[in-house]
């Protein structure tokens, strides 16, 4: 394993060379210094737009889309089906800002997803 420049944590094969940063297993985002943790939720997505219950003084909130795709908006305004930045399934992605994070609402795009959300200030 190292640190990569960009904060980033590269996980590699054993022996395996890192050329062009494409040959890597996976990436995983490390906390930068001074920020804290500062909760965690599950939330279930269907078919009517939901928000997140974002704790005091949150600035980042990491989103784990889990089994099935989304759609999702950070405007307040609610996605559909059909309007929103599509998130596939078993992929996750940051928010960042206190009023973009208080804003997010999701929808399903066909079966029912779930969300795991981690919470930083």
């Amino acid at each position: 394993m190292e640190i990569a420049p960009s904060n980033l944590l590269i996980i590699r094969k054993k022996g395996q060379k890192i050329i062009n940063k494409t040959n890597f297993m996976s990436v995983v985002s490390t906390i930068p210094i001074g920020i804290k943790p500062l909760g965690y939720e599950q939330l279930a997505v269907s078919d009517t737009a939901v928000a997140l219950t974002v704790p005091p003084g949150t600035m980042r909130a990491k989103v784990c889309v889990e089994d099935q795709p989304i759609r999702w908006r950070d405007d307040g305004e609610d996605p559909t089906d059909a309007i929103g930045m599509l998130q596939k399934a078993d992929t996750y992605f940051d928010l960042w800002g206190g009023e973009s994070i208080k804003a997010f609402k999701a929808i399903k795009t066909g079966m029912d997803a779930n969300l795991s959300i981690n919470y930083y200030g």
